[in-house]
């Protein structure tokens, strides 16, 4: 059967919340009911309680004729002719029914509380892992400021809309239960209750739709603005020297001036929703107490008690609008996740099972790679024997890069084999091959941590782990830091030439036999060129090393240089 569009919104979001806490939360709802079911009971013990107080009497004997119609027909199936009540007894009763509506109400708001903690992490998590698990070339295709966005920004404002979504299910959930009371006390009233609920959905319906619309634009927006802050902070240099870095501000500027529009826009709907809520509650109620007085003219008590009910019902109706409106204005984050979720595809690669060895050759084959419709290589070939220095040389745009994201399976070949010692590189552990295989770019990878963790990747710092560390660092020439001990560094507090080096220190640290180095000194000056070059010198024959560099300063090094 197809669901109405606003439905299938509700069971899609559902469902979002379910697949990740499973039937746990489910058991957040049944504590919401509960509580109110004993609300309900509460109040209905409170009717013959003002009894007691109007006629003055010890006892009060209550006749199934005086009950809701659903108790009276099991009273009477059971031929229950009365009930002797003390107001000691009713007051008990009205004590420990609000006390189980308490006790529910904190249950239910500490469990509320554990999930929302599980939810939270849990998609954090999820959203970090499918960054990491994108292929290399999707990655390179996506905006860095919107998977930032993403997984700050929008997972905070899911968490949002989880919180809100919560709130106006519950408060659906009481409006559900409280129509049943008022049904089993005079069904005409239950009727009335909820042909006004579907006319309030009707006013708010045109607000729902509206709020949407603008929280998905907002979020949107929020990613184009996190895109622009990027920018301006990525190309701060380049935008100060070249005298565009306040054009560019009136652009970053702009993004976020479109965010405060939307965000008006959105307040002025979520006023108006609060606004008419009190006005509908006194209209509806007029309404009913004159058709019950002029049409109904039914019990009293019946009456008293059904009015209690439709007022607790209607009030959580109109909650639960207010509180969904709130909710809409979160939910576009929602959809952007879903969007991400379903075009981050996961990394695929062939489960290769077989440890990582060299000890004879590495060898391309008839290679061929086409990347965004442009082919890079066909019918490539390449030799590499084990402890060699290679120099990779060419002209810009013609696979340099390329090649050694194909050696480092950041890129797959569309045909064409590449083997080391006649295995083919699928064939072995992906996190092995990684292991023994590593890639060192011009970019100067390092973090805002101590100079042990950034060589040692947080490992252990055990005895073992330090003599490993301290034989990296005396091979990349590094031993001028050692005095920072514990000091967390700055990328912009070491030169470049040092972060270089900390990059080659982190490969040796963990033993990689095959080193590809990109341009890893085009942006040095000649004295920490020659550091580098010196370091590789002592490298040269211990491990195989693959770089790609337009500098003839490294060829007396070499053993073969190879024009693409």
């Amino acid at each position: 059967m197809k669901l109405p569009p606003r439905l299938k919104e509700v069971t899609n979001d559902f469902s979002f919340f379910f697949s990740r806490l499973g039937w746990s939360y489910i058991l957040l709802f049944m504590f919401v009911l509960l509580g109110g079911l004993a609300d309900g009971l509460g109040i209905a013990v409170l009717i013959p309680l003002f009894k007691f107080i109007l006629e003055g009497n010890a006892f009060l004997q209550i006749y199934p004729s005086t009950w809701p119609w659903f108790p009276a027909a099991i009273a009477n199936m059971f031929d229950v002719k009365g009930i002797s009540l003390r107001m000691e007894a009713l007051l008990a009763m009205v004590f420990i029914l609000f006390a189980i509506k308490g006790l529910f109400s904190f249950k239910g708001t500490k469990y509320l509380l554990n999930i929302r903690h599980r939810f939270m992490s849990g998609l954090r998590g999820e959203l970090i892992n499918r960054v990491c698990m994108l292929p290399y070339a999707s990655f390179v295709g996506m905006q860095a400021g919107k998977i930032e966005s993403l997984m700050n920004m929008e997972a905070s404002r899911a968490t949002m809309a989880f919180r809100t979504f919560n709130e106006a299910l519950n408060y659906l959930v009481l409006s559900i239960l409280y129509i049943v009371l008022a049904t089993f006390s005079d069904y005409r009233i239950s009727i009335f209750l909820v042909v006004s609920g579907l006319l309030t959905v009707l006013v708010y319906r045109h607000l729902f739709r509206l709020t949407k619309r603008f929280s998905l634009d907002i979020s949107t927006a929020n990613h184009g603005l996190a895109f622009k802050l990027n920018a301006l902070l990525q190309h701060f240099k380049y935008l100060k020297a070249s005298g565009r870095l306040f054009q560019f501000e009136r652009e970053v500027l702009k993004a976020g001036s479109l965010i405060e529009k939307k965000e008006q826009l959105l307040g002025k709907y979520a006023a108006i929703s609060g606004s008419i809520k009190e006005p509908l509650i006194i209209l509806i109620v007029s309404a009913l107490l004159l058709t019950n007085f002029h049409y109904f003219k039914g019990n009293g008590s019946f009456a008293f008690f059904s009015l209690l009910m439709f007022h607790r019902a209607f009030t959580h109706l109109l909650q639960f609008q207010s509180q969904w409106n709130i909710y809409l204005n979160f939910a576009g984050s929602i959809q952007q996740i879903r969007l991400f979720n379903a075009s981050a595809r996961e990394e695929k690669f062939p489960v290769g099972t077989e440890k990582f060895h060299f000890k004879d050759q590495l060898k391309i084959d008839n290679l061929g790679l086409k990347l965004k419709d442009q082919e890079i290589f066909n019918a490539f070939h390449l030799k590499i024997d084990k402890g060699s220095f290679v120099l990779i040389k060419g002209a810009s745009g013609k696979g340099k890069t390329t090649l050694l994201n194909l050696l480092a399976r950041l890129y797959s070949p569309d045909k064409g084999n590449i083997t080391i010692d006649e295995v083919e590189i699928t064939s072995f552990d992906i996190d092995l091959y990684r292991q023994k295989v590593a890639y060192i770019t011009q970019e100067n990878v390092v973090f805002e941590d101590t100079l042990f963790n950034n060589i040692s990747f947080w490992d252990v710092a055990n005895p073992e782990n330090e003599l490993r560390y301290i034989e990296a660092i005396s091979k990349a020439g590094l031993t001028e830091l050692l005095t920072l001990g514990e000091a967390k560094i700055k990328k912009e507090s070491v030169s470049v030439g040092q972060a270089q080096r900390i990059a080659i220190a982190r490969e040796l640290y963990k033993d990689a036999e095959i080193l590809l180095m990109d341009e890893i000194t085009s942006s040095l000056d000649d004295a920490n060129e020659q550091i580098i070059l010196e370091t590789l010198a002592q490298l040269k024959g211990n491990k195989t090393i693959i770089m790609v560099s337009h500098k003839d300063s490294v060829l007396p090094l070499v053993d073969v240089v190879i024009e693409i």
